[in-house]
């Protein structure tokens, strides 16, 4: 699904925030990182003028409430995490988003299938293979399809 759909709107400006607060580099490979994000925020603002990628270097629990205010945010979007750090971390972060009045929508990123869903569809027992998930898919119970 697109943000567009998520949101239910098309005139909006995107921002994408990376979280580098966890990040431990070398300093080589902090100046390869820098030069990436450069080079993406090149390509999100040449599809979008409205648009561009901050590096903030803040964890998001302490920097979404300065931004929300400041920034004058009404929507958040942003892919929805499985290790138990960015859980709580999300968690507390759509707690105050909440608070400020942003409202706030989780969408699978990076993989093919809602892990929870998947827990959920297997009787709340994670999966442990590829073929486990493939079996747990094709049940009935699993209705949700990863998207194009």
């Amino acid at each position: 699904m697109s943000i567009e759909q998520e949101l239910g709107q098309t005139d909006f400006s995107f921002c994408t925030l990376y979280d580098s607060s966890r990040q431990r580099n070398g300093e080589a490979n902090g100046e390869d990182s820098i030069d990436c994000q450069n080079d993406l925020s090149k390509s999100i603002t040449k599809s979008n003028n409205n648009s561009k990628l901050f590096v903030l270097r803040e964890a998001p629990q302490t920097l979404f409430p300065k931004l929300f205010k400041s920034w004058q945010i009404s929507h958040l979007v942003f892919e929805k995490d499985t290790d138990a750090y960015a859980r709580d971390r999300d968690e507390e972060v759509m707690k105050l988003a909440k608070k400020h009045g942003v409202e706030v929508r989780s969408i699978p990123g990076r993989n093919l299938y809602d892990s929870d869903e998947l827990v959920k569809a297997n009787g709340g027992k994670p999966t442990m293979s590829i073929s486990h998930v493939q079996s747990v898919c094709i049940q009935d119970a699993f209705t949700s399809c990863p998207e194009p």
